[in-house]
């Protein structure tokens, strides 16, 4: 599981990179000013650089919006955990899956599992946590919680 995403680093990088484009800009606006003696060229390369600032703000507004209001994980990065639910022995199906960036490179994973078998109540609290620990191991993975599902839930992945 290698989808992530880090919003400072992405606010780093397009800071950064604004920034270069921000002097290239400007150096060209006065550059043009210098040689044509026309100030024309330097508020047009003023304007563009304000231009620029306004448009990587808003990407960065519009792209982290969707971290602060619960976006989860990729589909394939969900689709791994899933996997990694129905591949564990205890697990007979998963009806309910959620994932949640809850940081940077860290999950929240959320789910609803019928266990194989029928084990006393306290057994199965020490299955549903080693299954929890055991999705913990996953670097990607901040908290586990799982429930158990109701009788007749339908598993996830069932035609």
């Amino acid at each position: 599981m290698s989808t992530t995403s880090d919003p400072m680093l992405r606010a780093v990088f397009a800071e950064d990179a604004c920034a270069l484009i921000g002097l290239v800009l400007a150096a060209l606006g006065m550059g043009l000013h210098q040689l044509t003696g026309q100030p024309v060229w330097d508020a047009i390369g003023s304007i563009l650089v304000g231009l620029l600032l306004g448009v990587v703000a808003i990407l960065l507004i519009a792209r982290n919006t969707a971290f602060l209001t619960g976006e989860g994980a990729s589909p394939q990065a969900s689709a791994e955990l899933l996997r990694m639910l129905q591949e564990h022995p205890e697990v007979e199906s998963v009806s309910f899956l959620h994932t949640e960036w809850v940081g940077a490179d860290q999950l929240l994973v959320v789910a609803s599992v019928d266990l194989s078998g029928d084990a006393a109540e306290s057994a199965l609290q020490d299955t549903v946590q080693a299954i929890e620990d055991q999705l913990e191991e996953n670097p990607h993975v901040r908290r586990a919680l799982l429930t158990l599902s109701h009788p007749d839930s339908a598993p996830l992945g069932a035609a």
